[in-house]
């Protein structure tokens, strides 16, 4: 069944046939916006094979629905998800505004077998769809509060805000191979890494105050100063006055001393590390001053970008934010509206600035392909032919990611690299004289094995957000944690199928952990089965970490310490093992077909044929014939 609510507006549905007309007729819902919570699931099982949804303009991100928009002469519907701006299920959302999520029905998963589980069903799925209306409408109402345009998302948002409030003049965009540069390697993300082992106690739990958006209000210098991107020049070869006189991001070759704590990351094999010795990438220029005070060398200087000017972006748009949040949460008691500060302020600032090149993924009917008479494959959009780099054809659909060829104009990626450069450096520099109690970090908190330090509400510093009277860390993404009240397990592409220490222990013991998901389109049109079928899964979970060097395999039971990696020609320690490792089996593969083909080839003894016995019984012979002196 469904439902649909607004202001005024309430209809409830049990046949599917008759939601749909009433969205694509109802003439009260023309120019609207329609929100659910989890719009992939909801606009797929209405729509799906039907000539609205093929009609439709859908915007896909890693394989899910994100947005539509159906449009009909000079009317519109928008179909947008709540998830696009808060990662919020229905029953936390309800929490936000006030309201309660009811409780699953008697017949829940099945058709209701009276008038009593009707009305109760009925119920239930219209409290839903008021908490995500009435949420939806909050946020409105929030954006209109602090004066944007709500967009599709909350990232696309934030920049609709910053370039009302925080953009000081016209920017002009880096050309586009230099823009490239950046995605090379200066942009790294955040620091996640577990540095001890297995069982620990009295973990006091660390978070940062806004730990990005304080990096974008202090800046370079403490007064909100970043590189100015229409600044930009470009160098074949950077030198010492380069690195002291300007900010930018330079390729070069670095040593790096021995540190228990490294301070500079650069990625193998696809995960950001933290070694010593000597590594070649893409670093941005203060994190390359502050390596260098730090008793890291470079050893030879590559390409690069440096810009001429600074300026300041962020400043005056995180103090307003932020000075809202505290507003609305500590004096209104508006814990809706607080959480969209956050959430504007983390998301929706700096992180689309350094968006992906090759954009989001677009779903399109079979019906609006061809093929020209020279083979190629072409999507009309608009009357126009359109010729995807990529695609893939599922029943009706085809989804195709197109190359980046034209940068979108926001596109600023300095402003993204050193903004987590200067949260890694900050979170190095809390940390870097507290090493030897530090157990685990990820991007902005950190978990110690004793309070270490004082608990702070300013912006950009740490708070203590929990004691832990146990956890077991094993690696990065995954540990179990219980602060005394309840208990969690945190594994990276289970879900929340794991939430007690029994949970972990019998991961632990068998190697594997049973969860359910619901299927994609893609998938479910590969295996030919319904869109959203519920697939059990059984997952091989390792406990091993290759982030750093352990001794010995995981125990639970006790705490283990680690070292970085040594990085030598390029090569981390666990690398050059695969290698090595991936080498001796070639050897032994060789020597056993040339020792295979020397069985088989009678040179030995020509009175026994190679392909006519096994290698046992020919060495058996050979033994047997020189016992007897043949």
């Amino acid at each position: 069944m469904g439902s649909v609510v607004g202001q005024g507006y309430k209809r409830v549905f049990w046949e599917k046939e008759e939601m749909q007309k009433c969205v694509i007729n109802d003439h009260r819902l023309r120019n609207s916006v329609l929100f659910a919570t989890n719009l992939d699931f909801d606009f797929k099982h209405l729509f799906q094979n039907n000539k609205f949804y093929d009609e439709s303009r859908k915007i896909n991100r890693n394989g899910s629905l994100i947005f539509a928009r159906h449009k009909e002469n000079k009317h519109y519907i928008d179909f947008n998800d709540t998830l696009n701006f808060v990662p919020f299920g229905v029953e936390v959302m309800a929490q936000k505004i006030g309201m309660k999520k009811l409780a699953h029905p008697a017949c829940f998963g099945r058709k209701p077998q009276s008038m009593s589980e009707r009305i109760e069903m009925e119920q239930y799925n219209i409290n839903d769809s008021v908490i995500t209306q009435q949420f939806a409408s909050k946020m409105q109402n929030f954006f209109n509060t602090v004066g944007c345009k709500q967009k599709h998302t909350i990232a696309s948002t934030g920049v609709d805000y910053w370039r009302r409030y925080g953009q000081p003049y016209d920017i002009f965009p880096e050309r586009p191979e230099w823009v490239r540069m950046h995605y090379n390697g200066s942009l790294k993300g955040g620091r996640t890494e577990c540095i001890k082992r297995g069982y620990a106690q009295d973990i006091h739990y660390y978070d940062f105050n806004s730990h990005y958006p304080a990096r974008c209000f202090y800046g370079i210098d403490g007064k909100g100063s970043y590189p100015d991107p229409t600044s930009v020049k470009y160098t074949k070869k950077v030198d010492d006055n380069v690195i002291d006189s300007y900010e930018g991001i330079t390729f070069l070759k670095l040593k790096a001393p021995y540190m228990y704590f490294p301070l500079i990351g650069c990625k193998f094999s696809g995960k950001l590390m933290f070694p010593y010795g000597e590594m070649s990438g893409w670093f941005t220029n203060i994190e390359i001053r502050k390596a260098l005070k730090e008793g890291y060398e470079v050893v030879e200087y590559g390409e690069g970008l440096y810009y001429e000017r600074n300026f300041i972006p962020f400043r005056n748009v995180v103090k307003t934010l932020y000075d809202l949040r505290r507003k609305f949460v500590d004096v209104d008691k508006d814990e809706c509206f607080g959480q969209m500060c956050k959430t504007m302020m983390n998301s929706g600032l700096f992180g689309k600035f350094a968006q992906k090149l090759d954009g989001y993924e677009q779903e399109y009917c079979v019906d609006d392909t061809g093929i020209d008479e020279d083979g190629s494959f072409y999507i009309t959009v608009n009357g126009k032919k359109v010729y995807p780099d990529s695609y893939n054809i599922r029943n009706r659909s085809v989804y195709c990611k197109q190359k980046t060829t034209k940068i979108p104009l926001f596109i600023m990626p300095i402003l993204s690299s050193y903004t987590t450069a200067l949260g890694r450096i900050k979170l190095w520099d809390d940390i870097k004289d507290r090493w030897e109690w530090l157990h685990y970090l990820d991007t902005d908190s950190a978990g110690f094995s004793r309070k270490c330090m004082e608990s702070s509400k300013e912006l950009g510093e740490m708070k203590l957000e929990c004691v832990m009277p146990e956890a077991i860390f094993v690696r990065p993404k995954f540990y179990f944690a219980n602060n005394g009240e309840k208990q969690w397990v945190k594994c990276k592409g289970v879900g929340r199928s794991l939430k007690t220490k029994e949970d972990f222990f019998g991961v632990f013991n068998n190697g594997f952990a049973d969860t359910e998901r619901f299927s994609k389109s893609k998938e479910s049109a590969v295996r030919n089965i319904p869109f959203s079928s519920i697939i059990k899964v059984c997952k091989k979970i390792s406990f091993e970490d290759d982030k750093r060097l352990w001794k010995g395999k995981f125990d639970p039971f006790k705490c283990g310490d680690s070292t970085p990696h040594h990085v030598m020609n390029g090569m981390t320690d666990i690398e050059k093992l695969l290698v090595n490792s991936k080498a001796l089996d070639a050897f032994v593969k060789l020597k056993k077909s040339e020792t295979d083909a020397f069985l088989n080839s009678d040179l030995f003894d020509g009175k026994s044929v190679g392909g006519d016995v096994s290698s046992q019984e020919f060495l058996d012979d050979e033994r047997w014939w020189g016992q007897r002196g043949g």
